[in-house]
Order: C-alpha cells, then structure tokens, then sequence
C-alpha cells in the first residue's frame, strides 16, 4: 500500500527542484548577458581611447615623450577633465620650463591595465607612431594585484599561483569578475569613507592597504602570494627595458603615489637597469590629509595629478632626461 504522505510530498519536491532549477538558469543566463555586455561595451571604450590619443604625433621638431600605464595614467575619466590628467599637466609644465623645445606628451594609459596589458599597449602603439618618442614613461604594476590577465607568468609558466588563489584566476578571464573586483575595491573605499569613525592619526594609513583586503586576488606582503607577483613583475619590467633598448628610447619607470606594489616595482626595475622616479608627495598621509584625492580615496583629482606631473618634470631634471634628448637631435 503505498503511503498517502509520500504521495503528497513528491509533487511538493518536484516543484522545489523546478523552481531552483529556474532560479539557477535565470542567474547564468544572466551572466551570459552581463558577460556578453561588458565584451561589448569593452571594445567600444578600448576605440574612444584610441581615439583620444594621437596615432600620428605632430612635434616633428621637438621633444616627444610618451606615458603608458593605467588609469592614474589616463587620468579623469570624465571627458571635460582631461586636461587635469597627470601627462596632459606635464606637458604645460614642461612647455614652460622648456618653451623652445616644442614638448608633446602623449597619453598612452588604459583604465584598468596590468603591466602585460601596458606592455601590449607600448608595442602596439610604437609600432603606429610615425616618429619614435625621445622618452617613455611608464607607470605600470598595481593592478596586477587583481587583474590577472594574460598574467606573463601564467602564460609561459615560470610560476604558480598559491592552490587556494587558482579558481580567482579563471574568475578574472572573465569580465563580469573584473567588473566585481572593481566595484567591490571602489565600493569599499567609500563605504569606509562614510563610516570612519577612527582619529586623523590612525585615518592617514594608505586607503588602498586596508580595502584591498576584500577583493585583491593577490596581496604582495602575504609571503605564498608575493613570489608570484615579483616573478611577474620581474619578467616584465625586463620585456620594457628590452623593448626601450630595441627602439633605441630610454625609459623612465614611474612609482604609485600609493600602493603596496611600489616596493616589488622598484626591485624588478632595478635589477632591469631603468631608472626609477620615487613616489610623489611625502607619504600617505600628504595625500589623505591635502585633499588630493578623488571620491574613490585612491585616485588622484585634478590637484593630485598636478603633483604627480611636478614631481616627473623634477625627475626629468636630476636625471638629465631632458637635456640629454635634446643634445642628440
């Protein structure tokens, strides 16, 4: 005889299993859209950066130096802004300290980018300039705590991410865990923002220390995770070098106003044989405390980026990057 109870509860479990069955397909469908959106609306702001940034540079005659990196590179995203962009400053600055040498500085920078990312980018686009620049700048690393694509190291297999870090690094092949990781660090900054409670003391530690804790695949001071980056960090500052040496352009590496990353990128620079331009300003607490930064509390605003421009032009200077371009012309 079968039981009346059992009966009844099976067309109740069959309508569980169908509704989380249809919760589940909605969800990856969902992320399908997200994911097919974001490979969309990529590939149209990849072309409007492209569109921002000279193909052909028009200084015949005068000095031309050009800045890879990422958005502290790119500077403002909005587009009445671009003119506060560190390289943009720079280049007023330079005109006037230097106004017979006719400088142009180009923005190379792409929101978001690792260092592989930014290698790309300086091969790409130094093979489309129609006259090599007398000076790079580059200022590249501190995303590839979380940006893990086309990671060098992944790809030729010099090193291993820690077992527990794997399955973050198929997440970041896609653009929806790009997406979260950004919003999630940004997020983070101004959630901490709103409810610091903390004294002026203990505020001025470096925002992007404490945030990255929540979404950073990577953190450089953890000891498994740290040989990973400096392996990547390594190999790539070696492929810029190689790159400037090839083209006959030397190179300027360029430290973060903030960032965990500046110790491993002034290490790898170093043992490539480029020349480092120290952080800008005078520690953390400069920048929390003299309102230099943006809303998010890690990108510079239109007065940070006029220091970070100050800053490269005194670097130019005590290490004769100027004047020894101009004396080979």
């Amino acid at each position: 005889m079968v039981d009346p109870t059992k009966q009844s509860r099976c067309p109740q479990l069959r309508k569980l299993i169908f509704r989380l069955g249809a919760i589940i397909g909605s969800l990856i469908f969902l992320l399908v859209a997200i994911e097919i959106g974001l490979h969309l609306t990529g590939h149209f702001l990849i072309k409007t950066i492209a569109l921002d940034t000279a193909a052909n540079p028009d200084a015949p005659s005068g000095f031309l130096a050009a800045c890879f990196g990422d958005s502290v590179t790119y500077g403002p995203i909005d587009t009445t802004l671009r003119s506060y962009s560190y390289p943009a400053q720079l280049e007023r600055l330079l005109r006037r300290e230097h106004p017979t040498l006719g400088v142009r500085v180009l923005n190379e920078g792409i929101c978001g980018a690792n260092s592989a990312d930014v290698i790309e980018r300086l091969k790409s686009r130094l093979a489309a300039y129609t006259r090599a620049p007398d000076l790079l700048i580059v200022m590249a690393g501190t995303n590839d705590m979380w940006n893990l694509h086309a990671a060098t190291p992944l790809k030729n297999g010099s090193a291993s991410l820690p077992a527990g870090k794997q399955w973050l690094a198929k997440l970041e092949t896609t653009r929806v865990g790009k997406l979260s990781a950004m919003l999630g660090l940004r997020g983070a900054a101004l959630v901490n923002r709103l409810l610091e409670t903390k004294g002026e003391g203990e505020q001025s530690r470096n925002w992007q220390t404490e945030d990255s804790r929540y979404v950073c695949v990577l953190h450089p001071e953890l000891p498994e995770e740290r040989p990973f980056l400096e392996t990547w960090l390594r190999q790539d500052l070696a492929e810029i070098r190689r790159i400037g040496d090839a083209a006959g352009i030397p190179i300027l590496i360029g430290l973060y106003h903030l960032s965990q990353m500046n110790p491993l990128i002034r290490e790898a620079a170093t043992q490539a044989g480029l020349p480092v331009c120290d952080p800008p300003g005078h520690g953390d607490a400069y920048w929390k405390m003299t309102g230099l930064l943006s809303s998010d509390g890690w990108h510079p605003n239109e007065k940070g980026y006029a220091v970070i421009a100050r800053h490269f032009a005194a670097c130019f200077e005590s290490l004769a990057l100027i004047r020894n371009a101009a004396e080979k012309k």
